[in-house]
């Protein structure tokens, strides 16, 4: 950021991301989400339309979380 705001050169992001780019189809189930984000060690997936392809979000461990306390009836304030 820094270098950023003094005109220094600025990496892309693929030279910075931790991961490759991991997804999940929006009718995925959240098991299938966590079984990818564990494999890989990742906390986060992007979720993809299945019919047009295109990516319509980011999933994370917090939100898979939030979801089962939810069914399980507990109250998630964000």
């Amino acid at each position: 950021m820094i270098a950023a705001a003094a005109g220094g050169i600025q990496p892309c992001a693929s030279e910075v991301a931790a991961t490759d780019v991991l997804s999940v189809s929006t009718d995925s189930s959240l098991r299938e989400a966590t079984r990818l984000m564990a494999e890989h060690g990742v906390s986060h997936v992007i979720a993809i339309e299945r019919a047009n392809g295109h990516a319509v979000g980011v999933l994370s461990t917090t939100d898979i979380v939030a979801a089962y306390a939810r069914a399980a009836g507990a109250e998630v304030t964000p």
